[in-house]
């Protein structure tokens, strides 16, 4: 399932999506809004505040954020350009709405690529305002056509937290609590948010507001991948998916540029991949494989004929399905792929070469060298010429041995 969730600037402008909060419907569109009706805000304000929480299953964001196979989920905070994130196994989708209002554009672009979608796509769209702290508040972003509201739980008193979560629960919204500390998780726990985001910029922090947390949120952590380095960023995210975080929430990959989804698709990739000497490739098709451009030519169609074994034919349908050859890819694709599996099995799992570093090109000499035994200490070498001399002893002893017999006469 993709969740596109919206980040709303208090103090920018709002907005307004179906109330349904689902674009599965045919024909179904984003209107976008600039203000908000007084009278609709005094109305859920109202409901608020003397309405009753209704019980409901596990909400959209936190599904998508938790998955059944326990597998790392993706969370991209992103910008106008990069709607195919959703083939690149992306599981939410976060546009953060400045003032000035630049991101409109990029929501309506990805309500309308999800209309496209097919199966279980488009699932409901989940909106999160950030950094609501009233009551007015949540009812603002609720009349704006806003899903969720995510608050800042070291800004707000555990009363005042528990108050603003079952202001939105009554309004059918998602509240999430967004925690940078120990104590914050503490009031993020109290307030029965059932996702929690943590902003923790090293393992040990995280961990320590894991433990705060109980194991019914759903927890999922942020992490900027321009604050460190690449490999230091994949290795963080490495180490919060083991210690029990379910996702994350990658900012700093997209900036507005051309290259953002091949950029994004390729954190992506490395996130979720298995870093293990076993080999985890999906073949989407050449332009899909790992340090191939997005979009590349056809490859030409060799002139020379095609190795021995190797089939050039169509590929050929075995019980409802295709067998891809060689000439699916090209020859160049299929040499990669090749080299690929090469360095995969060649690879122990932490990066190094599958060489022992102990092993003695001498001991393949085994032909030419010769150890004594244990204990001498010395070392034989023998040499063709050595071999050459016993051999000729052995036949001139055998040649004695012969003309002994022929000369002995007979009594």
């Amino acid at each position: 399932m993709l969740v596109t969730a919206l980040i709303l600037n208090p103090s920018g402008p709002s907005l307004s999506l179906p109330k349904s909060m689902s674009l599965r419907q045919a024909g179904t569109s984003l209107g976008l809004r600039m203000a908000i009706d007084p009278q609709e805000v005094e109305k859920f304000m109202d409901k608020a505040e003397n309405g009753k929480v209704k019980p409901k299953k596990r909400t959209p964001l936190a599904t998508a954020m938790n998955k059944r196979s326990k597998a790392l989920a993706i969370g991209m905070e992103c910008c106008t350009g990069v709607e195919g994130l959703r083939d690149g196994q992306c599981c939410a989708i976060w546009i953060d709405l400045q003032p000035e209002g630049r991101d409109l554009e990029c929501l309506e672009a990805f309500g309308k690529e999800q209309q496209t979608a097919a199966g279980e796509f488009p699932g409901p769209v989940c909106v999160i305002r950030g950094g609501v702290s009233s009551l007015k508040e949540i009812a603002e972003a609720k009349a704006a056509g806003a899903g969720a509201v995510a608050f800042a739980a070291g800004d707000l008193s555990e009363e005042e937290a528990g108050k603003l979560s079952r202001y939105a629960q009554v309004l059918d919204m998602e509240a999430v609590a967004i925690v940078s500390q120990e104590d914050d998780a503490k009031i993020a726990a109290a307030c029965n948010c059932e996702v929690v985001i943590a902003e923790a910029y090293d393992a040990e922090s995280a961990q320590q507001i894991l433990k705060s947390l109980p194991e019914s949120q759903v927890r999922i952590a942020r992490v900027n991948y321009r604050r460190e380095t690449e490999e230091d960023c994949f290795e963080l995210t490495k180490q919060l998916h083991s210690s029990g975080y379910t996702g994350v929430i990658v900012s700093g990959v997209c900036n507005g540029v051309p290259e953002d989804l091949e950029q994004a698709l390729y954190v992506i990739g490395q996130m979720t991949s298995k870093r293990s000497s076993q080999v985890n490739l999906r073949l989407l098709g050449a332009d899909r494989l790992p340090g191939a451009p997005v979009s590349r030519e056809p490859s030409p169609a060799p002139s020379s004929p095609a190795p021995a074994g190797v089939s050039t034919s169509a590929p050929k349908k075995t019980g409802g399905k295709t067998k891809v050859g060689m000439d699916t890819f090209g020859l160049d694709e299929f040499m990669f792929v090749n080299l690929l599996l090469l360095e995969f099995i060649s690879s122990d799992g932490d990066g190094k070469d599958g060489y022992d570093d102990d092993y003695d090109d001498e001991d393949e000499r085994k032909g030419m060298l010769k150890w004594t035994e244990q204990g001498g200490g010395e070392e034989e070498t023998v040499t063709g010429e050595r071999q050459d001399e016993s051999e000729v002893q052995e036949e001139k002893e055998q040649e004695e041995k012969e003309t002994a017999v022929s000369t002995v006469q007979p009594e």
